[in-house]
């Protein structure tokens, strides 16, 4: 081409599905459903929020939250701030979680309620705002676009390793390697636009990011479990009949030894993904055959 196109990456394509996806359901939780055009504008109110509160292009924001809406509606809007999200798992020790805020020296830090007291301690003397305080701020932001492009080498999100073999690690993602991430997914898994992804771990891990992320890109409908429990697993396949999902082996395991697994099976699975340790043969087989 005799011109560079725009860099359209993760945040922008969002912003299409608002533009002409507007009322289709992006998001669900429990009996939350929130549609492209309000993530798109809750996203907004988030990254102006964060730009008021001085975070700035290339900042760091610290994110330590359960699997939810909320971790999706703040991973976007630190995007629209042009800041790199540094979403950290709840499970980590106040050691740990100490360690890696040294390390990242994020601008900011958000915290889900349940974290709220804790991420203030461990995080002194950067500031840490609540999940209660940041709703209560969002409801009177504005939801216009703040008009902050990124990059395509611009970093993203730094995920840190899980600190089991030792001090935990960062590693930095890029615009267009989340990009590239989703689309390349997408493809390989056969998502739709019509397909239902079932999230059930939380964005500090990469591989939760093959389900939720190529739907994101794709504009398909992600239902997000707070907390795995095989029971609540099998209620939402009952009612929502996912095409696509990732489990854990451990998660596959907890399925497998459900009572009801076997009246429930996973037949609407198009596509079940695992990562994160080796899968048993046996339980790929069991999988299969459900």
């Amino acid at each position: 081409l005799p011109f560079q196109p725009a860099f359209i990456g993760l945040a922008e394509q969002i912003a299409i599905h608002g533009r002409f996806r507007p009322r289709e359901i992006a998001l669900v939780e429990g009996g939350r459903h929130l549609d492209w055009e309000t993530y798109n504008a809750r996203a907004n109110r988030v990254a102006n929020v964060l730009i008021a509160s001085g975070v700035r292009p290339g900042d760091r924001v610290a994110m330590v939250l359960a699997n939810g809406i909320l971790a999706h509606e703040l991973l976007l809007g630190v995007w629209r701030a042009g800041a790199i999200a540094v979403p950290l798992s709840p499970l980590l020790s106040d050691e740990n979680i100490a360690t890696i805020l040294g390390d990242c020296a994020p601008a900011l830090v958000l915290a889900s309620q349940s974290h709220h007291a804790r991420c203030m301690r461990v995080a002194q003397p950067r500031r840490t705002v609540g999940e209660q305080e940041l709703e209560d701020i969002l409801a009177g932001a504005d939801d216009t676009p703040p008009g902050i492009a990124c990059a395509a080498p611009d970093t993203a999100v730094i995920i840190y390793s899980s600190g089991t073999t030792g001090t935990p690690k960062g590693i930095a993602h890029s615009h267009e390697s989340r990009l590239k991430f989703a689309a390349y997914f997408a493809a390989e898994f056969g998502f739709t636009p019509h397909s239902r992804t079932l999230s059930c771990v939380p964005i500090h891990s990469n591989g939760a990011w093959l389900s939720w992320a190529p739907a994101m890109w794709i504009g398909a409908r992600t239902i997000v479990l707070p907390q795995f429990s095989a029971e609540e697993y099998l209620r939402i396949v009952e009612v929502h009949a996912p095409t696509h999902g990732f489990a854990v082996p451990t998660m596959a395991q907890a399925l497998l030894a459900h009572p009801r697994i076997e009246q429930t099976g996973l037949g609407c699975f198009r596509t079940l993904i695992t990562a994160g340790s080796t899968m048993p043969e046996a339980t790929k087989q069991d999988l299969q055959r459900l």
